[in-house]
């Protein structure tokens, strides 16, 4: 008996599957690489300056870290691949200043690094929402002005940062961090230019 050969419409619907399927994974797999964190993530819970800084002579080593730093997830103290970018915001006006510390600290006993201090301004775009818990911010601004002060070889860059009323990223490369820490100062004076509380947010991209 003869067999029957196999319908060449079926045969071209199979090809059309595999080229659908090849599509999808390549679609994917370029947005999962270009993708970002989600959200920004908050590293520093508005608050007034911090009433002393880390004292590096006697307290510069892991176990004195202070409460609240950070602890980074483990695809970003892989290597120096990664970054984290920081924005932050701050007082009741534009125009206000202060300054931020932001430290790393190595697993499982690594010293406290500065790796760098920025002095910030605020602009006039206004804090409409909290990214990290979406809610309403009354009488707060981005810093729209980040001038970097002094860093280690893990700047990455800045973005927007020259007064453009809009928000000042400062972007570091992760380093191999297992945790880091932002140290507020300069935001509380009698010169009418300081900040007030403030906050600091982080987001870790590709």
């Amino acid at each position: 008996m003869e067999l029957r050969k196999p319908k060449t419409n079926i045969v071209l619907m199979c090809l059309l599957c595999i080229s659908l399927i090849g599509y999808v994974i390549a679609a994917t797999t370029t947005t999962v690489e270009g993708q970002v964190q989600p959200s920004w993530q908050l590293l520093r819970a508005e608050a007034d300056e911090d009433a002393s800084g880390i004292d590096l002579t006697t307290g510069g080593d892991y176990a004195s870290m202070p409460d609240g730093a950070i602890e980074l997830p483990g695809d970003a103290t892989a290597g120096l691949s990664k970054k984290i970018s920081f924005i932050t915001c701050a007082g009741a006006a534009a125009d206000k200043t202060y300054t931020v510390a932001y430290y790393g600290y190595m697993k499982d006993n690594g010293p406290a690094q500065r790796i760098m201090s920025v002095d910030y301004t605020t602009g006039t775009q206004a804090v409409v929402k909290y990214p990290d818990t979406a809610a309403a911010a009354t009488d707060k601004f981005w810093s729209d002005t980040a001038t970097v002060t002094s860093y280690r070889s893990a700047l990455a860059g800045k973005n927007d940062c020259e007064g453009n009323n809009g928000v000042a990223e400062v972007v570091i490369y992760s380093g191999g961090f297992n945790k880091i820490w932002s140290e507020v100062s300069g935001a509380d004076g009698v010169t009418g230019d300081e900040a007030g509380d403030v906050s600091v947010y982080y987001c870790i991209r590709n």
